[in-house]
Order: C-alpha cells, then sequence, then structure tokens
C-alpha cells in the first residue's frame, strides 16, 4: 500500500522535499509540497538544497524517526539534548546548530506518548526560532495548530512542511543562508548520533548510518560557503567524519520509481545495503559524539 507522509523540519526549517532526479531538481527547488517516499525502507528519502544554484542531497531526521518507529525502537531521554541547555546559547551559530538539535529531539520524541515533553521541546524549538528572527515571520496560526496536535504524527508532519515554508522563504529574501546551513546540520549531527544508539537495537539502522556518508559530503560543502570561523572549523570537523565513509562498501539494487503526479508523490523501491565494521562503526560514533558534544555543550 502506498503511504503519502508530509514531512519538513521537525525545527520549523529544512529542505524542501522535491520529487523527481536530480536532473530536474533545480526547476523545481521551489516546490516544499512535494514528497519522496521510500516504500522499500517505509521512510522519507534524502531531500535536496538548493543554494547558489548548487543541489545538496540531505536526508531530513524525520527520515530516521520513521524507521525507528516502524522498528519499535525504545525510547531512552538520556540521549536528549537537555532542555536547559537552551541557555547556554548566546550566539547566532550554538541557536541556530541547536535549533537544529531540538528539532530533531522533537522528531525522536514524536514517536512517543509523552504530550507535555514534545510540547516543552516545542517551545525550546520555538524560543530559538524568536532569536533567530525566524519565529515572528511564521503565522500564529500555525504555532498554534501545531501545538494542538503535538500528538497526531500525521498533522505534525504537514504542520512542519507548513511551517517550513513560511520560515525558508523568510531566510532567502534575507539572505540568511548560513542559518539554514546551520540548522541542517545540527539536525543530521542529532538524528545520526540517535540512530548510532539504534543500532545497537536493531542493525538495520548499520545501513542507515552508512548511507550518511553522501550527506556529511554535502554538508561539508554547504559549510564551506561560509566563512565565519566556527563554522569554518565545524566544517573540518565534519570533513574528518567524511573520511570515515570512504571505506564502506555500499550494494545498491535500482528499481524504477513510481511517481503519482497528482499528489507530488515518488515512491522509491530501490534498496541499499552497507558492509560497515563494528571498528568502522565505532570510530564514525566516536567523531560523531565529539562534534554533537561541540554544538550541544
Amino acid at each position: 500500500m502506498k503511504r503519502i507522509i508530509y514531512i519538513l523540519a521537525p525545527a520549523m526549517l529544512s529542505v524542501p522535499l522535491l520529487t523527481g532526479c536530480a536532473d530536474d531538481a533545480a526547476q523545481n527547488a521551489q516546490d516544499e509540497s512535494a514528497v519522496t517516499v521510500d516504500e522499500a525502507q517505509n521512510a522519507v528519502t534524502s531531500s535536496l538544497v538548493k543554494i547558489d544554484s548548487e543541489i545538496f542531497s540531505l536526508p531530513s531526521p524525520i527520515q530516521t524517526a520513521i524507521l525507528m518507529h516502524k522498528k519499535e525502537i525504545s525510547y531512552r531521554e538520556e540521549l536528549l539534548n537537555p532542555l536547559a541547555n537552551e541557555k547556554k546559547y548566546i550566539n547566532q551559530y550554538q541557536k541556530s546548530l541547536n535549533m537544529g538539535v531540538y528539532g530533531a529531539d522533537l522528531a525522536y520524541l514524536s514517536n512517543f506518548n509523552n504530550s507535555q515533553k514534545k510540547l516543552d521541546y516545542f517551545k525550546v524549538v520555538e524560543s530559538l526560532a524568536t532569536d533567530l528572527d525566524i519565529r515572528n515571520n511564521i503565522d500564529q496560526s500555525l504555532i498554534d495548530r501545531f501545538a494542538k496536535n503535538i500528538d497526531v504524527q500525521d498533522s505534525l508532519y504537514k504542520l512542519n512542511a507548513d511551517l517550513f515554508k513560511a520560515g525558508d522563504k523568510y531566510l532567502k529574501q534575507n539572505d540568511e543562508d548560513e542559518v539554514a546551513t546551520l540548522i541542517l546540520a545540527g539536525g543530521w549531527v542529532e538524528a545520526l548520533y540517535l540512530a548510532i544508539d539504534a543500532a545497537d537495537q536493531d542493525d538495520s539502522f548499520k545501513t542507515r548510518i552508512g548511507e550518511q556518508g553522501f550527506a556529511v559530503n554535502s554538508l561539508v560543502n554547504l559549510l564551506k560557503k561560509h566563512d565565519s570561523p566556527q563554522t569554518i572549523e565545524l566544517a573540518g570537523k565534519m570533513a574528518e567524519l567524511s573520511k570515515q565513509f570512504e571505506g564502506l562498501v555500499i550494494n545498491y539494487a535500482y528499481v524504477k520509481p513510481i511517481t503519482d503526479a497528482a499528489d507530488k508523490v515518488t515512491y522509491l523501491n530501490s534498496k541499499s545495503n552497507v558492509q560497515i565494521s563494528e571498528e568502522q562503526l565505532a570510530e564514525i560514533a566516536r567523531q560523531v559524539t565529539e562534534i554533537r558534544k561541540s554544538i550541544t555543550q
């Protein structure tokens, strides 16, 4: 059965989910309503970002959250970035990265029945959006709807898409590409951090982790477009992490995707398998933990 998932950033900002392949990505880069669903993995696939006429592929944190829901990964609150840490983030660099981190945590929380915890994390994301001058450019009715539907997964996914359209439009109009890039980076690091922990419960996450080698290369290229010292330093750490993925063997079986033009949804049936040793996984985990620590503490 086909499943349409409407999704955008758990942090009110992420990448547009596009129908089609990279060849026509530039033409469709403004179509935030299009969604790609991986039928084989039952998850939203990697998304495309267009910056300075270049296309980058990045997964949404929701991709990991949906797989966790499917695999019935148990809840571990200690993995989340503590709410109290928000007070530590005093500059734009820290706030942007951790808006992404808290957004990925909110995606993780969407799988579990803890309304107050989800609402608390949503409020932190909203607070950081306010500090970054994004919140005031989002319709209050969207915020209200989000809060009222905090326990309805499908509603949250659709509302995330609506929130993205407002936030993304504002950032593009005001040339805040660095803020957008840092939010993406923070969300990606946190989602990978959570996936690494989930690999102890389900081996399928090893494949999902191994596939992130493509994403980290995109992040390195995105971060290198900015010249602030902290962002350059983060790009260097990501570049070191990318080296750990070079030795992985990925087997990919292509199956032609099916596109529903009316709903702007493409269903992917291709499958991939990653050969990753325990030593390789441990080194990736070590570096991701260090990068995450540098972001959150």
